[in-house]
């Protein structure tokens, strides 16, 4: 008996070693067969051994891509994950739902098949990766372009063939960006050095490829405007899945109903208790009859706060006004990061590019979407990135331009968390939510402000709801868009009288909503996990409790589900 029970020792952490060792050949293979599948996210992650590749979109490549995948899922539940270790178990899930959302997306979501401006942004991104960053040598980037550019022509006529019935919104949509794309061919030899005889090739190639981007807007414009279109409407069980995986949670549509619905009326009831106190100092107290007397007091406040100050246009002292303002905050209570790391986060001046290792970026959602693919982990052989931060002409008072940078400055710390955790798997970069930068930017703001910073002046606080109560409208949209019956001009009302916006930021919302399905409320839901996170890891910790300790948790683990997370804390 004792000897069974030594084998038995001895057993159980050879099998466990042989299953963390398979995991980890499973996972580093997976890598190399991500990378080159889809090579333009990996040019945006700087890994830059498939640079010169398109993705293959043809029938043929369709075929072996989906069974490779199949493939990487059987061997991955051959894996007992209850033999791994804490962190790997966390890849593992990240895996496994990686692998079911790209199955996911190519059998049933098939954007291919509907969205003729999916190539075109494969295109844009695929070049303006190359053109506009450092992150190799100009003579290897300017090698890949000119392979990217070759195939370009190929590329396209892969994509026709694909193409099925159309949305008239990505139809639409599709234009305007062959557009802005033949733009972008006219500026590359502006953002390129070569030798003249390389240039002259290249210039070829420029050619080529405005020709053959003119006749697949044509053909677009021409052929496929006349076949049967489709709803731009996902449908409820579209939907959720692909929300389900962004998430990584097992969420319902009833629960995801009542969540994006109740956030925004609860916010509303926290904006109206801050608002009233300073609506009576100028009115009488209304007649509550119904919700609109609410809204009307919130809307009178918002517009007060945006009179009663001089109105400043993106004036660069707010940039230094803020950044004194959280360097002190900081250094006084470190509620995020270590005062050390300050002088990787800021620039000099609003105008001056950050230089970053990987990128640091701003994330007022400006272009959460354009370059969201840019968080990176780190590795060796990256070279140094440079991501601007925009001179916003945004015409808001003092209080709402120090609300407009916070909203810039604090994002990059999630990136650079994220890019300098050593032991971030590339993993969960890969099948990062792409809501939750946005999610971590609205959390940390609110946070901030809870915990002190502004010294709890109202109009802040006012602010930051408005922008937590937008955000949350922009999910109730982003699911009656696909899910229910709601149009454009139904939104738009709704938009303006429930969270004060004008038609242009209306419109703004709409269109990530069609656009981007379930995007806004993967933020939504996202943001409201954390905080629940948060609550939960304070009661548990009760007086031990540390900001900065939690929130490095959170980031040092990368981009996780928020149920994974918990498993750190």
């Amino acid at each position: 008996m004792k000897r069974w029970l030594l084998f038995l020792i001895f057993l159980i952490p050879g099998c466990q070693h042989n299953q963390r060792q398979s995991f980890e050949n499973l996972s580093a293979a997976f890598q190399q067969w991500y990378q080159k599948q889809q090579p333009v996210v990996a040019t945006s992650f700087g890994l830059h051994e498939n640079d010169h590749l398109w993705p293959d979109i043809s029938d043929t490549g369709h075929r072996e891509y989906l069974a490779d995948l199949k493939r990487f899922d059987l061997e991955l539940v051959q894996i007992d994950r209850r033999a791994l270790n804490r962190y790997q178990r966390a890849d593992y899930e990240v895996l496994s739902n990686g692998i079911e959302q790209l199955i996911f997306q190519a059998t049933d979501w098939q954007p291919l098949t509907w969205d003729p401006g999916y190539v075109l942004e494969q295109i844009r991104n695929g070049i303006a990766f190359l053109v506009y960053t450092d992150l190799s040598p100009m003579t290897a980037r300017v090698s890949a372009l000119m392979q990217r550019l070759d195939g370009l022509p190929d590329l396209l006529e892969s994509a026709r063939t694909q193409l099925d019935n159309p949305t008239i919104p990505h139809l639409e949509r599709a234009h305007r960006l062959n557009e802005e794309l033949r733009r972008l061919l006219l500026d590359v030899p502006l953002q390129i050095n070569a030798d003249d005889l390389t240039l002259d090739h290249i210039d070829v190639l420029l050619t080529t490829a405005t020709a053959t981007l003119k006749e697949y807007d044509a053909w677009l414009e021409d052929e496929v405007s006349e076949r049967k279109t489709r709803s731009h409407r996902m449908g409820e069980t579209l939907f959720v899945r692909q929300l389900q995986h962004m998430l990584n949670e097992d969420i319902s549509f009833s629960q995801i109903k009542e969540q994006v619905n109740s956030t925004y009326l609860a916010i509303q009831d926290r904006m109206l208790r801050l608002a009233l106190p300073l609506y009576l100092q100028e009115n009488d107290e209304p007649v509550w009859v119904d919700r609109d007397d609410t809204l009307d007091v919130i809307d009178w406040v918002l517009a007060d706060i945006e009179h009663s100050q001089r109105p400043v246009m993106g004036d660069s002292r707010y940039f230094s006004e803020v950044k004194t303002l959280l360097e002190e905050y900081i250094l006084a209570g470190e509620p995020l990061f270590p005062p050390s790391r300050l002088d990787l986060v800021w620039g000099d001046d609003p105008l001056t590019p950050l230089p970053a290792t990987p990128f640091v970026l701003g994330g007022c959602g400006l272009f959460e979407e354009q370059y969201r693919m840019m968080i990176q982990f780190e590795l060796p052989q990256f070279s140094t990135g440079w991501v601007t931060v925009p001179h916003v002409n945004l015409g808001l008072t003092n209080s709402a331009m120090r609300q407009a940078w916070l909203g810039w400055i604090y994002p990059g710390i999630t990136e650079l968390n994220l890019a300098t955790a050593k032991q971030v798997s590339p993993l969960r970069v890969f099948f990062a939510n792409p809501g939750f930068s946005s999610a971590w930017r609205h959390y940390v703001v609110e946070f901030l402000l809870a915990d002190g910073l502004e010294g709890g002046d109202v109009h802040s606080e006012i602010r930051q709801l408005l922008d937590i109560l937008q955000l949350s409208l922009a999910a109730v949209v982003d699911l009656e868009v696909h899910t229910g019956d709601l149009e454009w001009n139904s939104a738009r009302d709704f938009l303006q009288q429930q969270g004060f916006v004008d038609e242009e930021q209306a419109g703004a919302k709409w269109e990530k909503a069609v656009f981007s399905p379930g995007l806004a409320t993967a933020a939504l839901v996202e943001y409201n996990l954390l905080w629940n996170l948060h609550r939960l890891n304070r009661r548990q910790t009760g007086d031990q409790w540390r900001a900065l300790n939690f929130h490095n948790r959170i980031l040092d683990n990368g981009i996780l589900p928020v149920r994974l997370i918990h498993s750190f804390l």
